[in-house]
């Protein structure tokens, strides 16, 4: 099954071609889940696609960005173990919606974690936990015009 999941991951990553439909938040994800845990493999599909890749050794970050719109952006840190996808244009409710039909494709969980500050996080697969809050150096949990979905490889 876990094959499947893969493939039907790898389907949505078509949705990188268009980052100004809302379906890139899905696409991205797709990319985060995939690759978690290596910068290389979460890199490539955005690359492939025209996305620019920067890299800030000093930072332990790597940037994705799109060809054309100011509409998402990847950040992927710790080695890959932390990726990002961040939206100015498109909230929270946006990015939760595109979570839950990528978990659906591919068959993944969405079992709520509980965190202090209330903010929306779930377990993807044994591997992968998710959060959803704005984007920015201050998130809030709800936000109706930018979201930030971190993806983060859990230990095990």
């Amino acid at each position: 099954a876990l094959a499947e999941d893969r493939s039907m991951l790898e389907t949505q990553l078509r949705g990188l071609e268009t980052p100004e439909e809302q379906t890139v938040l899905r696409a991205a994800s797709a990319g985060c889940v995939l690759g978690l845990g290596d910068v290389e493999a979460i890199a490539a599909p955005f690359v492939a696609t025209g996305w620019s890749r920067m890299d800030d050794d000093e930072m332990g970050m790597t940037s994705l960005t799109p060809p054309s719109g100011e509409t998402v952006y990847v950040s992927v840190y710790d080695e890959g173990r932390i990726c990002d996808v961040s939206s100015e244009v498109w909230g929270t409710d946006a990015a939760l919606g595109e979570v839950q039909i990528l978990s659906g494709i591919a068959g993944m969980s969405l079992d709520p974690i509980d965190r202090a500050d209330d903010c929306l996080s779930m377990t993807l697969t044994a591997a992968v936990n998710v959060t959803i809050t704005s984007s920015g150096n201050d998130p809030v949990c709800q936000s109706e015009t930018t979201s930030a979905l971190r993806f983060e490889a859990t230990e095990g």
